[in-house]
């Protein structure tokens, strides 16, 4: 699955969360807590959707193209700084290993590289900087 090898790739590649990547049930969890993770910066896999194309014109299946979206969403948080400015240039850094680490990457499951789309700062909270960093690729659906 796409956000198993993500999750994967982004523990290789970035040593910055120090092996504290995880996935949507993880996220979920920590949504249901209403908590910061006990340690950052940690990152979080999650789906985003699937868009497919028209369909294309083939005969004896079915054939469309469709950019399955995924995003990682980064917390770092500082304890000493109540309004979260002090983290933002490390957020921008372990943004930019999270580019570096995924961008043009393939992952084995056959699908195109990865391509950067959009991030986004989620949320300022106390200390915390909570920023979400979008990524696809495309895939062929074949019936």
């Amino acid at each position: 699955m796409l956000l198993d090898e993500v999750v994967a790739r982004i523990e290789v590649t970035v040593p910055l969360l120090g092996g504290r990547v995880a996935g949507l049930a993880a996220f979920a969890n920590l949504l249901d807590s209403g908590a910061l993770p006990p340690e950052t910066p940690a990152a979080y896999v999650v789906p985003l959707g699937l868009d497919p194309a028209n369909p294309l014109n083939v005969t004896g299946g079915h054939q469309q193209v469709a950019r399955e979206s995924l995003g990682v969403i980064l917390i770092i948080s500082h304890a000493d700084d109540a309004g979260g400015g002090a983290a933002m240039p490390d957020m921008a850094a372990l943004r930019d290993a999270i580019i570096g680490g995924l961008a043009g990457w393939r992952p084995a499951s056959g699908r195109d590289g990865l391509a950067v789309r959009r991030g986004r700062l989620l949320d300022m909270r106390g200390s915390a900087v909570i920023w979400q960093q979008d990524f696809s690729s495309e895939v062929l659906i074949r019936t």
